[in-house]
């Protein structure tokens, strides 16, 4: 009479084989069941794919100052996308409350965030306040940013290198606090600065997120960071943004008008910037893909005429040169690409196109280019080729 098995494994002797299948799916069960109950409402809503708001700001030395950047960044799982929506700080809502810079300072994060997110049309559940000492802490931590500072975004009195360089946390402290005295476009200046500090950063984002894994290494970039967000929120976002080369950050200021010495939201020009912006954050497709870069070409050799020459060849590659001049030296070792929109996608695919090494971002979107181009005495090297 033939036995009953399972996997040819006779009936008797197979009941040990059970119990450790049993076992092991009972443990893989409990472990997904506590994970999703205990999860957080982070991890919940990237689950839902559910855009939600990060009120980001830099606290001021000095209580009684005013709060120097001012961005709610808004994630957007769904795209892979971050939008930065930044307030000058000397910007008031309406005539009878004071600036925003000073209400943060004044009435704390949860007040802003209510009025923040009514304004903007998205939910503000979390706040992130950092300091500048912080910030050079992080880049310190992160073994530096490798960075390039064109010489006509340094004040006179500014000591940076000249060419390219590791920007460690002494340099940025510098570089965040600006004396400009009462320069009424310093606001802009310094928010260019956050922009391209965070988006050189965020070119070698995988590298630096590979060192702070280390937790050792987190608990100390974060300590001195004030946050409703709970430690394992912040493992979390930070691990599904740096460690995915997929995601794209987006940039706009919310616009003001002036009326005296006071600087106003302009509602209507901002609900319409907004619905440009949201469209930017929520199509399926990258927004930038169709368009072409506006840029301008400098000569940073001694070989006279080459930014005009280059042109053709340049505009042969479907780029759009808008304007060739000299740079401010003719001692340029390397070919540089910089981003002065603050674009990453630009930046990115031209650099690839061009086969460039050093790419850079150097924020200034007063200017009307995307991208600079400085021809460097390896300008042979670039694939201008089609």
């Amino acid at each position: 009479m033939k036995k009953n098995s399972l996997f040819g494994i006779p009936w008797p002797l197979n009941w040990p084989f059970l119990l450790s299948l049993f076992i092991i799916f009972s443990a893989a069960a409990g472990w997904l069941i506590y994970h999703y109950v205990h999860r957080t409402v982070m991890e919940t809503l990237f689950a839902r794919q559910q855009s939600f708001g990060i009120l980001v700001a830099v606290d001021p030395p000095n209580s009684a100052e005013k709060a120097q950047f001012l961005s709610v960044a808004e994630i957007h799982p769904k795209t892979s996308r971050i939008g930065f929506i930044s307030f000058f700080p000397e910007t008031k809502l309406s005539l009878q409350e004071p600036a925003i810079g000073y209400r943060l300072q004044q009435e704390g994060e949860e007040q802003l965030t209510q009025k923040l997110s009514q304004i903007l049309g998205v939910d503000i559940p979390y706040h992130v306040k950092l300091s500048i000492p912080t910030i050079a802490l992080v880049v310190d931590l992160s073994e530096g940013v490798p960075y390039f500072i064109p010489r006509s975004e340094k004040l006179p009195e500014e000591e940076f290198p000249d060419g390219e360089f590791i920007m460690d946390g002494f340099l940025v402290q510098k570089y965040l606090k600006p004396a400009f005295g009462k320069n009424e476009y310093a606001p802009a200046f310094v928010l260019f600065r956050y922009y391209s500090l965070f988006l050189n950063f965020w070119r070698h984002r995988q590298q630096k997120w590979n060192m702070f894994q280390n937790e050792e290494i987190l608990l100390r970039a974060i300590k001195d960071i004030k946050t409703n967000l709970p430690f394992r929120a912040i493992v979390f976002l930070l691990k599904s943004i740096l460690n995915n080369k997929h995601w794209l950050p987006l940039f706009m200021e919310i616009p003001v008008k002036r009326i005296g010495d006071d600087f106003f939201m302009d509602q209507e020009t901002s609900a319409f910037y907004l619905k440009n912006f949201r469209r930017q954050l929520t199509q399926k497709e990258n927004p930038f893909l169709q368009d072409v870069p506006k840029m301008e070409v400098k000569n940073g050799t001694l070989i006279p005429n080459l930014a005009r020459e280059l042109r053709g060849e340049l505009a042969r590659k479907g780029l759009s040169v808008l304007e060739f001049s000299n740079a401010d030296r003719h001692d340029y070792s390397h070919t540089l690409l910089l981003d002065t929109a603050g674009n990453v996608f630009f930046l990115e695919s031209i650099s690839r196109m061009l086969q460039l090494e050093r790419a850079y971002h150097a924020v200034n979107r007063s200017y009307f280019t995307d991208l600079v181009l400085i021809l460097g005495q390896d300008y042979k090297k670039m694939k201008l080729e089609s």
